[in-house]
């Protein structure tokens, strides 16, 4: 996976906390995640299992389809290969 998939969906998920006003340690509880895991999904830093990704989207009461990037950032990663 591209680092510029991972560095978006984790901006994704940090805009979606925020909006709901929640901080990463409040998201970690909700999610039943650590809180560093949190912070380096956040910053692109860690290949998110979906398992991850689904607990994240629940506490963010969100699908996970919308935490993940648009299209054309996805097609970027395949440059990685």
């Amino acid at each position: 996976m591209s680092k510029q998939f991972l560095s978006a969906l984790g901006l994704n998920v940090k805009n979606r906390r925020i909006q709901q006003k929640l901080t990463q340690l409040e998201l970690c509880h909700a999610a039943g995640i650590d809180l560093s895991y949190v912070s380096r999904i956040e910053r692109g830093q860690v290949n998110v299992s979906i398992e991850a990704l689904l607990k994240v989207s629940n506490a963010l009461k969100c699908n996970a389809r919308d935490l993940l990037p648009d299209n054309d950032v996805a097609d970027s990663g395949d440059k990685d290969k």
